[in-house]
């Protein structure tokens, strides 16, 4: 989401008023992961070989801006969006209050991410042989209320499956934003946690994960989460 302290500065985020910060896209954890710089040409560029299940994953990373070396963020989310003990301490520091809230510690700023890509513009997430992975960001007119961007799986370049992967809403008549943001691991499972974001408190609306079939490009969700 836009980074915003919460404490003191809710109100700006349904005023429209989102300022541009230095919104950077680094690695994860995976310290074997580096993004490369320029964001300027706003496309994905090859970024990683990496293994799951056997499989040859090339991650297609969104270059970062120049000084992205210090602020750790990616296009595949923060581990922390898989983390249950995170998920379930954040319910408890965040339902009632912001003063101990710990939602601040998720560094990955998805609105300014996704505010920087180019409606219906397909962009290569990652390729895994003949199975792509591609992100889609849908046409808004109002980009302050509302993103929405989709993942889609393509096997032998024929589209297989489709998800929301992140959701953004701003009803500022409520004084109330929805947000729905993930994490792609390498074995690529997705976990998915929707929030609310109210003036004093920031409420769980569901936390779920689905996982993308390599053989069939099919997205599952995982009914033993």
């Amino acid at each position: 989401m836009h980074r915003l302290n919460w404490k003191t500065s809710f109100l700006t985020l349904f005023t429209g008023v989102l300022l541009a910060q230095q919104d950077v896209l680094a690695t994860t954890k995976n310290p074997s992961i580096n993004l490369l710089p320029s964001f300027e040409n706003r496309d994905f560029n090859r970024h990683i070989d990496s293994t799951a299940k056997k499989s040859t994953i090339v991650y297609l990373a969104l270059d970062g801006e120049r000084d992205s070396s210090k602020k750790a963020k990616s296009i595949l989310g923060d581990p922390l969006v898989s983390d249950s003990k995170f998920v379930m301490k954040l319910k408890q520091t965040c339902s009632t209050s912001l003063d101990k809230c710990i939602y601040d510690q998720i560094t990955v700023d998805y609105f300014s991410l996704f505010q920087k890509l180019t409606q219906e513009k397909q962009y290569t997430l990652l390729k895994d042989g003949s199975l792509e992975v591609k992100l889609v960001k849908i046409k808004s007119e109002n980009e302050d209320q509302k993103v929405e961007v989709f993942l889609s799986t393509y096997l032998n370049g024929v589209k297989t499956d489709s998800i929301l992967i992140y959701n953004y809403l701003n009803i500022p008549e409520n004084s109330v934003a929805n947000e729905m943001i993930y994490y792609i691991d390498e074995t690529l499972r997705i976990w998915q946690l929707s929030v609310t974001y109210e003036e004093n408190s920031i409420s769980v609306d569901s936390w779920e994960r689905f996982v993308i079939d390599q053989k069939t490009g099919h997205i599952n969700k995982d009914t033993n989460f």
